[in-house]
């Protein structure tokens, strides 16, 4: 049977997802019918089969007045979804920013961590959300909080290219240094990713250049792995070691041949690299470049005096 909405006849909505029609009123951001259904007395908070409500749906499309309506219907603000998120989490992920202070000013909880302990910080941090940011950072973000892979949002940050909430996370004092378990800090973030401007903000501001993880070795490692020969540069010139080994005594060196980064490599050899060493598994750069039938970088080793192990009488 159809049903009446402000007086008119409805087909009855289809209900996917065990949705309401509360649900699927709010998610196309339709006041009026919302407001009717709240008159009628519908369950504000109920959940579909992924424990989202309908503040959920509204706000994460941004349709701020359903979610006054809803708010003014008693919604939960702070209720959390299968995984973990509340209404804030998509707020802050999407920018949308006069949603994020209205939540705010009902009680949401500002450091509130999903499943992953991804905070709305982290997902406005990692969404490039920069006017978010400062909006949480306003009403007292923790700027330390960690996720479950123990990432802070400065980390999240430095991989990114938003050099305006780096800014800002360091001018809310967060700790440039802090590392993962495995020694992982914001400019190994910053130096993986090739965001030599972040790079080298950080290192203005303290940051390590021979922080040591047991995952990816220094920021140096990191940069020349994945083929960043301005960020390579900038460490270098900041004091990171050219000959620093990782747990498979793997160089600088030693990762940019192996993943044929010739620039990386012509950038290392030219500052100084050791042309020869020799890593856990009894390679030299020249095993590693003939390995990968890296040509161009194998001559410009051997120019540079450049052997094999077996050359060097240490072939296992």
């Amino acid at each position: 049977m159809n049903r009446q909405i402000n007086g008119l006849p409805q087909q009855k909505l289809a209900m996917p997802n065990d949705s309401t029609e509360l649900h699927i009123a709010a998610q196309k951001g339709d006041n009026e019918a919302v407001a009717a259904l709240l008159r009628e007395g519908v369950a504000v908070d109920a959940e579909d089969r992924y424990g989202r409500t309908s503040l959920h749906l509204a706000t994460e499309k941004g349709y701020v007045d359903v979610v006054h309506q809803l708010i003014r219907g008693k919604a939960e603000v702070n209720a959390t979804t299968r995984a973990g998120w509340t209404a804030l989490h998509y707020a802050s992920m999407s920018g949308h920013n006069e949603l994020v202070k209205l939540l705010l000013s009902v009680g949401s909880h500002i450091d509130a961590p999903n499943k992953e302990k991804m905070t709305p910080m982290h997902f406005a941090v990692r969404s490039g959300q920069g006017y978010t940011v400062l909006v949480l950072l306003n009403h007292g973000a923790s700027v330390s909080v960690r996720n479950m892979f123990d990432e802070t949002p400065l980390m999240l940050a430095a991989g990114g290219n938003n050099e305006l909430i780096v800014r800002s996370l360091i001018k809310a004092n967060a700790e440039i240094n802090a590392s993962t378990g495995m020694g992982e800090t914001a400019l190994h973030w910053a130096a993986r990713n090739g965001r030599r401007n972040i790079a080298s903000l950080l290192i203005e501001n303290g940051a390590n250049v021979n922080a040591h993880s047991g995952d990816v070795g220094t920021p140096l490692m990191a940069a020349s792995a994945d083929g960043h020969p301005t960020v390579g540069a900038l460490l270098i010139r900041s004091g990171a070691r050219l000959d620093a080994v990782d747990r498979l005594r793997m160089t600088s060196l030693h990762w940019a041949v192996r993943y044929d980064h010739a620039r990386v490599v012509s950038l290392l050899v030219n500052k100084g690299a050791q042309i020869n060493s020799i890593n856990n598994s009894g390679e030299t750069p020249m095993d590693l470049a003939a390995e990968h039938s890296a040509d161009d970088i194998l001559t410009l080793l051997r120019r540079r005096g450049g052997k094999h192990a077996h050359e060097l009488g240490t072939d296992p």
